[in-house]
C-alpha cells in the first residue's frame, strides 16, 4: 500500500515533471523518494532517468538498488529503447548503473535478477547491439543467474565476437574488452557445456593476455 508520504512525493516530483522543472528538487529527496518507492512509480522514474539533469538521473538510478521491491524491467526497456539516440553515451551509462546498482553491488541478488528474468533475457538477447564493452559486461554478469535456455545463444554470438575483435587485434585485449572477456568467461561457467567450451578453446588460441588464457584454461580443466 501507498503511503500518504510517498502520494506527496510523488505528486511533486510529477509535477515538476510536467513544468519541466525536475532541477529544483535536490538529488538527495529524489534518491530517497526512489530508494522508498514501489514498481508503481517506475514511470516517473524512466521519466527522472531521461531528463536533462544528469545528477537528478544519476541518483534517481543508484537508489534503485536500494528499493525493496526489485522490477525495474520497464526502467530497462525504457532506457534501452533510448541507448541508440543522440545521448546514447548518457543513457548508456544510466542502464549500466540501474543493472549494476539493482542487480551486482555490493554483490550480486539472484533474487532480485529472478524477479526481472524474463525482461534480462530479453535484453541478453540484443547483447551485441550494445556498443560499450562496460555495460556488456555488466549484463554478462547478471547472465550468470539467467536460466540456461536463454543464456546459450547470447553467450555463443559473444564468443564469436570476441574471437572477431582478437583476429582484428592480433590478439591483444582493450582494457575494457578484457574485462568484457572475463565475465564472458564467468557465465560459460555458470552455464558449461561442450558448446560453449569449443568458444573458449577458440579464444585461447588466439588470445596473446596471460591473465585471460590462464583463466580460460582453468574453466576449461574444470570440467
Amino acid at each position: 500500500m501507498v503511503s500518504r508520504s510517498q502520494r506527496g512525493a510523488t505528486a511533486i516530483i510529477a509535477g515538476a515533471l510536467l513544468f519541466g522543472v525536475i532541477g529544483v528538487l535536490q538529488a538527495q529527496s529524489i534518491g530517497g523518494v526512489v530508494a522508498g518507492s514501489s514498481r508503481s512509480f517506475n514511470g516517473v522514474v524512466l521519466s527522472i532517468l531521461l531528463s536533462n539533469d544528469t545528477t537528478d538521473a544519476m541518483s534517481a538510478a543508484k537508489a534503485l538498488g536500494r528499493r525493496k521491491d526489485p522490477y525495474v524491467a520497464d526502467i530497462l526497456d525504457g532506457l534501452f529503447a533510448h541507448m541508440n539516440g543522440p545521448e546514447s553515451y548518457r543513457t548508456t551509462l544510466l542502464f549500466r548503473v540501474v543493472l549494476e546498482y539493482v542487480f551486482l553491488l555490493p554483490r550480486p541478488a539472484p533474487a532480485k535478477i529472478n524477479a526481472n528474468s524474463h525482461a534480462l533475457s530479453a535484453l541478453l538477447e540484443k547483447l551485441q547491439s550494445i556498443r560499450d564493452a562496460a555495460t556488456k559486461r555488466a549484463l554478462l554478469q547478471v547472465a550468470v543467474y539467467l536460466p540456461a535456455s536463454a543464456s546459450q545463444q547470447p553467450l555463443l554470438d559473444e564468443g564469436a565476437f570476441l574471437a572477431e575483435y582478437l583476429r582484428s587485434t592480433g590478439g591483444a585485449f582493450a582494457p575494457e574488452r578484457l574485462a568484457e572477456a572475463e565475465a564472458f568467461l564467468a557465465a560459460c561457467s555458470a552455464h558449461d557445456n561442450a558448446v560453449l567450451r569449443s568458444e573458449v578453446i577458440t579464444l585461447v588460441e588466439l588470445a596473446r593476455d596471460a591473465s585471460f588464457v590462464r583463466s580460460a584454461r582453468r574453466y576449461l580443466k574444470s570440467g
